[in-house]
């Protein structure tokens, strides 16, 4: 049972970090319309892409309780706060709503209604700059 970013994964934390993080400004570009096509539940680009390099690249983790994760509700209440997060707690707040929205559809689609997969790939993109300015 883990809850942080697998190590075992084939890409770095640091590629994965850039990786997530070149959706910001696709996200924040993106005009906000109703990301559902019609009656279908199929995602449209970009958000489609962004949720399978969530799985992808090791972002949704396996074994770890999100229901139970109550400081997931405060980065989503208090965007401070994630302008603070780790690497893993971004993997855990993607977990969290990519698990929430198997249950409740809509869900990712808020997510970006409401600018956080926007603040979630900004914040990956300075960790990711702070990582290779170190390098």
């Amino acid at each position: 049972m883990s809850d942080a970013i697998p190590s075992n994964a084939s890409i770095d934390v640091a590629t994965r970090l850039n990786r997530l993080g070149r959706f910001a400004r696709l996200l924040e570009i993106t005009p906000h319309l109703s990301v559902r096509i019609n009656t279908g539940n199929h995602l449209r680009e970009p958000l489609d892409d962004l949720y399978q390099l969530c799985y992808q690249d090791g972002w949704v983790l396996t074994g770890f309780n999100w229901p139970s994760w109550s400081e997931g509700r405060l980065l989503i209440q208090d965007r401070s706060k994630l302008s603070k997060a780790s690497a893993d707690d971004l993997a855990r707040l993607l977990t969290l709503l990519i698990r929430q929205d198997r249950f409740c559809e809509g869900t990712w689609e808020e997510a970006y209604d409401s600018g956080l997969l926007f603040a979630i790939t900004h914040r990956a993109k300075e960790i990711a700059s702070a990582m290779d300015s170190k390098r």
